[in-house]
């Protein structure tokens, strides 16, 4: 399907490069592309993904396991993630909310406490 084909083209894309792939969370408003710079945003943490960083099954890129972030950058509230690959560059961006909500990156909290884990809840990204 052009779905499957979407998250395919999204693993491969994250498996790129001579480092694992990342989930990285931010407070602020998202940039309107990946090829915007970060500026004003505040990095809250980083999930490292596995390599390979998942599976696609269906529509959907399931995430292998990830390792949490054991200490939070910055006190904040997630408004976005950055996915990167394994050379820093930006895949996608996406908006988070609670894991109950519709959220691209998905959290069982939305608040980044400086110090203290951070986690990514949702284990996928489903395409179309």
């Amino acid at each position: 399907s052009v779905c499957g084909d979407c998250a395919a083209a999204i693993k491969a894309a994250i498996d790129v490069g001579p480092s694992l792939g990342a989930i990285m969370a931010y407070a602020g408003s998202m940039p309107m592309s990946t090829a915007t710079a970060i500026t004003t945003q505040v990095l809250l943490g980083t999930v490292t993904l596995a390599y390979p960083c998942g599976s696609v099954v269906g529509k959907t890129l399931v995430f292998s396991a990830m390792s949490p972030d054991t200490a939070a950058d910055a006190n904040g509230t997630i408004a976005f993630c950055r996915l990167v690959n394994g050379s820093g560059t930006a895949v996608l961006d996406g908006d988070a909310s609670l894991v109950s909500g519709s959220g691209t990156f998905r959290f069982g909290s939305l608040s980044a406490i400086l110090g203290e884990p951070l986690s990514f809840s949702y284990g996928g990204i489903t395409v179309g």
